[in-house]
């Protein structure tokens, strides 16, 4: 039984090396590190596979957390 090593990212990188390194040339060419078609691309078709009309991407959970508060009325303690 092969043994499940979470932290080991060579495998699937070495698997798919030539994809991701494809991906980071085109993103680093078009000058949109942030956003941009690639980003677009991604909300639309993840909102589609579950099932919204909207997603939007964020930087991190923190953020989503900020942002459900905020639409929710919860203010932090001033």
């Amino acid at each position: 039984m092969e043994r499940i090593m979470p932290n080991r990212l060579d495998r699937a990188f070495l698997k798919y090396q030539k994809e991701f390194e494809e991906k980071a040339i085109d993103v680093l060419r078009s000058g949109w590190y942030i956003l941009g078609k690639e980003v677009e691309g991604f909300e639309r078709e993840f909102a589609e596979y579950i099932g919204t009309k909207h997603y939007a991407g964020l930087a991190s959970g923190l953020d989503a957390l900020w942002i459900a508060f905020r639409l929710l009325g919860i203010r932090g303690m001033r």
